[in-house]
């Protein structure tokens, strides 16, 4: 197996902020369904997802070849290895955060994939992309990039919120 440089010791990212802090800073948006004026706030459980997300990628970069290979169903309900669904979770994560980072922009940002890594590393991956979306979230706009063109940030985060505690029920511990 080729050595990528990164051991478990010698990579600690710094830890991803658990406050609210952020949420106040948000934009006042209007819901363009009833045309009523919100206050942009995340629920709290979107507050804490960059802390939910490091959590998991910590289970995850504990676990065993063997663990990582256990069948769980992933998103469409189909049996899945674990370690493709939570690569598929750090995919879908890498484009919010290219999102959010790129929100400024008056055209859309050019996709970047994520590396595909050998399975030991896909914990790795989420934590380093939990860490970054930790530090755009403070400055986001309520409207960010993504594929299929400009999306709520609320909208997004919930759907990713829903793939990581899909991904969660399945992991020990």
């Amino acid at each position: 197996m080729p050595h990528d440089g990164l051991t478990r010791k010698a990579f600690r990212p710094a830890a991803v902020p658990t406050d609210s802090a952020w949420v106040a800073r948000l934009p006042v948006v209007v819901d363009d369904q009833t045309s009523r004026q919100t206050d942009g706030m995340p629920s709290a459980d979107l507050v804490d997802l960059p802390a939910a997300l490091d959590r998991v990628a910590q289970k995850l970069s504990r676990m065993t070849p063997r663990e990582l290979s256990r069948r769980i169903p992933g998103r469409d309900g189909l049996p899945q290895r674990r370690v493709d669904v939570a690569r598929a979770l750090a995919e879908r994560l890498a484009v919010v955060v290219q999102g959010v980072e790129h929100a400024h922009l008056a055209d859309p940002p050019a996709w970047r994939r994520l590396p595909y890594e050998r399975d030991g590393v896909v914990g790795f991956q989420l934590r380093v992309l939990a860490h970054d979306l930790a530090g755009f979230l403070p400055h986001a706009p309520a409207q960010i990039w993504t594929p299929a063109g400009r999306r709520p940030l609320a909208d997004v985060l919930a759907e990713l919120a829903a793939d990581l505690e899909r991904l969660e029920m399945f992991l020990p511990g």
